[in-house]
């Protein structure tokens, strides 16, 4: 018995490293610095969800060229945040059950889920996604004249 799970812990480590070598340092897109075409259209998918077509602005995440501002963000941060912010695009869409890929109301439902998720890990690693992609999309030049009406400190202004 403790033989047989050693050995399915063993399997476990073995198939969560090739996992994780299967998406560590993957090469840039096309036009991208640093993210690949699976993680920008991971981005491009995690913007649509809380940023929907059809609202105010009337512009979505999808729309924005999201992509664009997260590799310019990632060519900021030193090597192991790159690394690492890359490594969570990668866990979150698979934490989704292929995310990317799902229709844009159940992306949007996942996202609202995983903010309240109980464990801290999945939480914190959705909301600092959340805040790097809220942060390009409230200043593109499609949605800043929107959120500068919301506000008195000149924003966008």
């Amino acid at each position: 018995m403790l033989a047989g799970t050693a050995a399915i812990a063993a399997a476990s480590l073995v198939g969560a490293g090739t996992v994780g070598l299967a998406w560590y340092d993957q090469p840039a897109g096309q036009g991208l610095t640093l993210l690949s075409d699976e993680e920008a259209a991971f981005v491009i998918a995690l913007s649509e969800a809380i940023y929907p077509p059809g609202g105010s602005p009337p512009v979505s995440g999808a729309e924005i060229g999201i992509e664009h501002f997260i590799d310019a963000a990632l060519a900021g941060m030193p090597g192991f945040q790159q690394q690492g912010l890359k490594l969570l695009c990668h866990a979150i869409d698979a934490l989704g059950g292929g995310f990317t890929e799902k229709p844009l109301a159940e992306r949007s439902a996942l996202v609202l889920e995983w903010l309240a998720h109980p464990l801290a890990e999945i939480r914190s690693g959705v909301q600092s996604l959340v805040l790097l992609i809220g942060m390009g999309y409230t200043t593109h030049p499609s949605a800043v004249a929107v959120f500068s009406d919301l506000t008195r400190c000149g924003y966008g202004r």
